[in-house]
């Protein structure tokens, strides 16, 4: 697999370079269907179509490879139907006394992409305060939202076909730190097309990049456009943020390993030290920035143990305990016995990496 073409498939359609992308695309090796697979499993094919002119992909692909890609696409959520939505929870949480912050869709996409309709989103995703998680829940669920999902920093509300993820917490582990005080005092109005919403500062939402990424890429599970969110993300900044506040911050939370090295893994993959000076000379300075190959992390297998040993490298705290409070977050889905046997076989590795 052309592994490193994906990335600059990735980085062309980001950047919404046309001609570079097609360039990019005609590099791709495989099969039709295992090259459509894998666009769709880094979420890129919305992203793909949409930087390029109308009958762009049939230039650059084979007519298999295109008539395949197409079939993977998603059918998207109509951006009316989003924003309507957003709207619709945002009254509803705030005439209940809940402040409400709006999380990386539609940030990402007016910020990044060039508006809100420029970057693929399938569901909303809302922040609201820890202590107040289980009230906005029922103000959703008072809008005809049904629990649909949820993991061990947020839960998913659907109505249609429209999905809400509210987050109690940006990411939550044992060994974090987040001050939360500061994440809500520091957040900022922000106007996205006719959108007007509360949200996270610049700070914050590079925070909130990092700790996604570097959960993913632990478990085997990340995407390039993730990624790609990112370094557009570092792009926009670089110039203007403070680099050593930044990462003093994360120390006292116990995240200055992690975001550092998410950083470093996100320069190398995108070969972007050029683009990226201010931010690069501020990890270069630092103590702490273990070298991995990052295509190895971000194509890995899902659950691939390398990539759980370099989660346990980077993570500030005990993998064991981190293992078994992932696990028991999960009840009672893990106690199947296949679940199981992976959570034996993940101690099996954080207790040799420790040895190691």
């Amino acid at each position: 697999m052309s592994r490193s073409a994906y990335v600059r498939v990735a980085r062309h359609a980001g950047l919404r370079e046309a001609q570079g992308l097609a360039r990019a695309l005609a590099e791709l090796e495989g099969e039709p269907d295992t090259i459509a697979a894998t666009l769709r499993s880094h979420q890129l094919i919305a992203l793909v179509t949409g930087a390029l002119s109308p009958g762009g992909l049939d230039a650059a692909l084979p007519e298999a490879t295109a008539r395949a890609v197409r079939a993977r696409a998603l059918a998207p959520v109509p951006i009316e139907t989003l924003v309507a939505g957003f709207e619709e929870a945002r009254r509803a949480l705030q005439d209940a006394g809940i402040p409400v912050l709006l999380l990386k869709g539609f940030v990402l996409a007016d910020r990044l992409y060039g508006g809100l309709g420029a970057r693929p989103q399938h569901d909303i995703d809302l922040l609201v305060r820890r202590r107040q998680f289980a009230s906005a829940r029922r103000v959703l669920q008072r809008l005809g939202f049904e629990d649909s999902d949820h993991d061990l920093h947020s839960r998913t509300f659907a109505r249609g076909a429209l999905k809400v993820d509210l987050h109690w917490c940006l990411r939550w582990a044992p060994a974090f730190r987040v001050d939360e005080a500061r994440l809500w005092r520091e957040s900022e109005g922000a106007t996205l097309g006719s959108l007007g919403c509360q949200t996270l500062s610049d700070e914050w939402t590079l925070v909130l990049l990092a700790l996604g990424s570097f959960e993913d890429l632990g478990q085997g599970m990340a995407k390039l456009k993730q990624l790609l969110d990112l370094y557009l993300y570092l792009r926009r900044v670089d110039a203007t943020l403070d680099w050593a506040a930044f990462f003093r911050a994360r120390e006292s939370e116990r995240l200055g390993e992690i975001v550092e090295t998410v950083f470093a893994l996100v320069v190398a993959l995108f070969d972007a030290r050029d683009e990226l000076p201010r931010l690069c000379a501020a990890v270069d300075a630092r103590r702490f920035a273990p070298r991995e190959r990052a295509l190895d992390l971000v194509f890995a297998p899902r659950k691939e143990p390398r990539n759980l040993a370099w989660f346990a490298r980077v993570y500030p705290g005990s993998l064991a305990h981190y293992l078994a409070w992932f696990w028991y977050g999960g009840f009672p889905r893990n106690l199947r016995p296949w679940n199981a046997a992976r959570l034996v076989a993940s101690l099996r590795v954080a207790f040799s990496g420790r040895r190691r």
